[in-house]
């Protein structure tokens, strides 16, 4: 197992030095996207603030924050089918729990197109998870 290393000034020192050696803006946000095989690197102007995060010796380092999620973001689209790749519209609710962790009280909500109800409620009845499936128009009802 590595040793734990200790987080220092003449180390973030030594990154920012070879951040700078390779042709990194220290302190800049980098957009890389792949363009017809290629990366292309795209830096913001000398305007632009700078967004990364500071390590314990005062230095900004190159990693952007977390984007903070939209308010409301989930509710704008349409409810979607909860199998793995499947972007149908949900028509089911499968509510479960799963009784090592929840109270007994307590319903998970999985959503499921018609394609998709049959093999999400298996899944979910095999570990003894499956408590009810009722129509997505119906979600709202207690259980």
């Amino acid at each position: 197992m590595k040793a734990a290393t200790r987080h220092t000034a003449r180390a973030c020192q030594r990154r920012r030095a070879h951040r700078t050696a390779v042709g990194w803006d220290v302190g800049s946000v980098r957009t890389e996207r792949i363009l017809s095989g290629r990366v292309t690197v795209q830096t913001p102007g000398p305007g632009a603030p700078r967004t990364g995060r500071m390590c314990q010796s005062g230095h900004v380092t190159d990693v952007p924050p977390t984007p903070a999620p939209t308010a409301g973001a989930p509710h704008d689209e349409e409810p979607q089918c909860s199998a793995k790749g499947c972007r149908a519209a949900a028509v089911w609710a499968l509510r479960w729990n799963n009784p090592k962790i929840h109270t007994p009280e307590r319903r998970k909500i999985w959503l499921a197109c018609d394609a998709h109800r049959e093999h999400l409620s298996a899944f979910l009845d095999r570990r003894g998870f499956l408590r009810d499936v009722v129509p997505l128009s119906e979600l709202d009802e207690p259980a």
